[in-house]
């Protein structure tokens, strides 16, 4: 407080489109403050991740105007049984839209955005070393293989499911298919995203690393590349996944 009194450090507030003010010092002034080290200053124990992960991995050469960073704030039930799908119940729920955060704080002239998830669920996130990226040193970004994963299961965050096999292609040469079934193994999801990962990984020309991913998690109910499904997509057999057209 005393640092703050005298002028050394300036508070700086930001007030999220959900109503949330988030606070942190610096010893900058408003104009000079970096979006990153925001970030890192609001959620010390968060990661980077979606687009601002997306671009750091050279999956895309469209830089991001927003930043994204994980808060792990939901507390998931030990033990927490998943429930038998059927192809209504997975119609049903994909047929909705996405429902993004609302937790994005304007920096300057971008924003912050904000992404819950569930505690512990930081698999296959790493920590960036000094001179890597323009990321802060020592700061935590999510892996390749998890970005990747997280890329399907939230298109939304990651700019749009048209998109996706992009940032697949983009990988081919670099990403350790070992490492993907295991992270994916870890996150131990509801939904069967692996039909979705599976079929862009055939699709980028990554056959072998498909049949990999087809044998360790085979698919088992018709499903949805994406939310907001239309009754005009194409079904693949093989993946038992429907997508837009032309993905």
């Amino acid at each position: 407080r005393a640092l703050k009194d005298e002028g050394v450090v300036k508070m700086h507030a930001f007030k999220a489109q959900n109503g949330k003010i988030m606070t942190c010092v610096s010893a900058s002034d408003g104009a000079d403050l970096d979006i990153h080290e925001v970030a890192l200053a609001l959620f010390p124990n968060g990661y980077f991740c979606n687009m601002t992960a997306v671009y750091h991995h050279g999956l895309t050469n469209q830089i991001p105007s927003r930043v994204h960073i994980c808060h792990e704030t939901i507390t998931e039930k030990p033990d927490r049984p998943h429930p038998v799908l059927s192809a209504s119940a997975v119609r049903n729920a994909f047929i909705k839209p996405h429902r993004p955060t609302t937790f994005i704080l304007p920096v300057h002239r971008r924003e912050l955005v904000v992404v819950d998830r569930y505690r512990g669920s930081d698999h296959g996130v790493e920590t960036i070393l000094k001179g890597e990226t323009v990321l802060p040193s020592g700061s935590r970004i999510a892996g390749l293989e998890r970005t990747l994963i997280d890329a399907v299961v939230a298109p939304h965050y990651n700019g749009g499911i048209v998109s996706i096999p992009e940032y697949f292609s983009s990988a081919r040469n670099k990403l350790k298919i070992d490492k993907l079934v295991h992270i994916y193994a870890k996150l131990r999801f509801v939904y069967p995203y692996a039909q979705a990962i599976g079929f862009l990984l055939e699709r980028s020309g990554m056959r072998e690393a498909a049949e990999r991913f087809s044998r360790e998690f085979p698919p088992s109910v018709q499903f949805f590349a994406d939310h907001s499904a239309k009754s005009t997509w194409t079904y693949n057999e093989r993946w038992m996944l429907y997508h837009p057209p032309g993905l």
